[in-house]
């Protein structure tokens, strides 16, 4: 992380405007996040979604320095009129002059520039094993000559001329672009240099900063001098945007006299032992702190970082979840030669982007703890921890949620709907109820105390049980009775105003009963009759002459159950007590058997109606 970022990040103040959008404002909250929250890893679904991107946007490749600008550019924006109006400008924009030097006058002509990062070209990264030799084997400046000849006013005429750079201020954050990415016309392919480039970890820039031992030139230099209309770092962004076409930006003046083609002027960036570091004294040297790794290919892959704990003098790679203590070694690239199509389809892991801090005792800073942050951020941060307490609770909730269909047949049309909802384990039946009749859409076709919510058949079409209580919970429900938990399904039963819920015992069916006339050998239309599991054959009887429209004969009733069919079989002998658990129950009642009280089932009238039926129904 950067100190000094986030520190300046955490001291504005958020207006409230546009919550879901404001970049810095979801910024703050990450790195709040990253710092307190003791969570292994955290989410950046509302930074990504404050920078617009909606869906798979968040998941497609997006170049991290595209990324820096557009970020930067948001920030500035937001940080216009407040104490951190400056900050992107304090921290990493540079200075430079884009000059062009008449070679048969020696005029001079240059204007100041800004940048926010150094860009080191995809050819040179080819060609040298290393930012040092990248930096030494550098060209110097462009020459401008032949049908590029530059016009100069002093000679009135067309003439050959130097174009170049001079750095005059580095930034106290220095960020290093290694263009890994290029396009190759051999092949027609966009690639990706994976070739080794080494990078030290202290970097001493000084002798890239044009010197006063040469006053005559930096002042003719100065008179010179046309200051861009708009310097903002968003405009001038790196060192080889438009300001410097066709320069490499290691051909930087570094305040060599007018021969400039003959001097070396790459970036010296040796590791360790800088050649130049005893004779370039000054204020800018800096330490590696960050490094961006791409790992893929030219056509995707995958970001991550490198970053340096300030105060254990140590490195953490950090890989989405996975943080873990590396060597900085491994992001340097390289490796066997993988053939001629290597570049465009072959993944390697290198370094992309280098992030340096000027070592400074002055402004060096370390990040604020918790007891440093301002009152706006603690007040921040205790809704942050209110609402992730929420979330936690409202997750281990979630994770208890039950899922059951219920099932309801419409009061006026008949027809049965079903809907699927989920309910919190101690949510209660009368919860429930309520919930599913709002999914069913029932508010103003059933008044809420009419309905309840009982354990429902659907094989069956019955009811299979109720309970006694509305306010008993879903896992009161399931500790009384372990069998509960298989209870998919459910139903919203609704009564008729002014009237008693039915009581239902589990285990209990319905039976579908044939009244049958044998006078007339008639059948009347079924009726679906409740019998629950502990009914005695006497309780049973009654429901089934309640079906009727005739009066059954008090000496002796026949009944006739089977479980799939209407196939019929012996009689069965009236008994204390009946239990049916066939999936599907048929009941054919009748006052007697057969004209001929002395006949049996087998024989009787009763049977040869029942096989009628069973034929027709066929």
């Amino acid at each position: 992380m950067t100190p000094e970022f986030r520190n300046a990040l955490y001291n504005w103040e958020f207006d409230g405007l546009n919550e879901t959008r404001s970049i810095p404002y979801q910024l703050q909250k990450l790195f709040l996040n990253l710092q307190t929250s003791s969570k292994s890893a955290v989410e950046t679904t509302d930074l990504t979604t404050s920078f617009g991107w909606q869906g798979s946007d968040a998941w497609h490749q997006h170049d991290i320095q595209e990324l820096c600008r557009v970020m930067f550019d948001a920030l500035e924006q937001k940080f216009k009129d407040t104490k951190q109006a400056n900050l992107i400008n304090d921290l990493y924009e540079g200075k430079m002059l884009d000059y062009v030097k008449c070679l048969e006058c020696g005029t001079k002509k240059s204007r100041e520039d800004t940048f926010l990062d150094i860009p080191l070209p995809g050819e040179a990264v080819r060609q040298h094993g290393g930012v040092q030799q990248r930096g030494r084997g550098a060209p110097g400046p462009e020459t401008l000559d032949g049908n590029n000849q530059y016009h100069c006013e002093k000679c009135d005429k067309k003439c050959d001329a130097h174009k170049g750079l001079k750095f005059t201020k580095f930034p106290y954050l220095l960020t290093l672009h290694l263009k890994r990415f290029d396009f190759d016309y051999n092949t027609m392919h966009r690639i990706k240099l994976n070739d080794k480039v080494v990078f030290p970890e202290k970097l001493n820039l000084n002798s890239f900063i044009t010197t006063s031992r040469s006053e005559n030139e930096a002042m003719e230099d100065r008179e010179h001098v046309v200051k861009c209309d708009d310097c903002s770092t968003t405009d001038s962004g790196s060192a080889d945007d438009e300001s410097c076409q066709g320069t490499d930006v290691s051909s930087t003046v570094n305040g060599q006299d007018d021969n400039c083609a003959d001097s070396d002027e790459g970036i010296d960036v040796s590791s360790g032992n800088n050649h130049h570091e005893e004779e370039a004294k000054g204020p800018y040297i800096y330490e590696l702190f960050s490094i961006m790794i791409h790992s893929g290919s030219a056509s995707g892959g995958h970001y991550y970082a490198y970053i340096k704990d300030f105060d254990k003098n140590l490195w953490f790679c950090f890989n989405d979840q996975s943080i873990t203590e590396d060597d900085i070694r491994k992001t340097y690239g390289g490796g066997p030669h993988r053939g001629y199509y290597s570049g465009a389809y072959s993944s390697s892991t290198n370094a992309y982007m280098l992030m340096y801090r000027q070592i400074d005792k002055n402004r060096n800073r370390r990040a604020m703890t918790v007891d440093d942050f301002p009152p706006h951020i603690q007040r921040l941060l205790e809704e942050m921890r209110r609402k992730e307490e929420e979330d936690r609770i409202n997750r281990e909730k979630e994770n208890d949620m039950i899922k059951i269909n219920v099932f309801c047949r419409h009061p006026a049309t008949g027809a049965v709907q079903d809907v699927k909802i989920s309910v919190f384990s101690d949510s209660t039946l009368a919860e429930a109820a309520q919930y599913a009749r709002q999914r069913l859409k029932l508010e103003g076709a059933v008044d809420a105390e009419d309905c309840r919510i009982v354990v429902y058949n659907a094989k069956q079409d019955c009811v299979d049980c109720s309970f006694e209580s509305d306010e008993l919970k879903f896992c009161d429900i399931i500790h009384k009775i372990n069998s509960i938990i298989i209870y998919a399904d459910w139903m919203l039963e609704i009564k008729q105003p002014g009237t008693q819920f039915q009581q239902y015992k589990a285990g209990g069916i319905n039976m579908k009963v044939y009244p049958i006339n044998l006078e007339l050998e008639e059948v009347e239309e079924p009726t679906l009759v409740r019998v629950d599991v502990d009914d005695t054959v006497r309780v049973l009887k009654l429901k089934l002459a309640a079906c009727s429209t005739w009066t059954p004969r008090p000496s002796r009733s026949s009944w006739r159950c089977t479980a799939t069919s209407l196939n019929t079989s012996t009689a069965t002998t009236p008994s204390s007590s009946s239990t049916a658990t066939a999936a599907t129950t048929s009941v054919y009642v009748s006052n007697a058997l057969d004209d001929d009280p002395d006949k049996s089932f087998q024989n009787s009238k009763l049977r040869k109606v029942i096989e009628h039926l069973a034929t027709s129904l066929a």
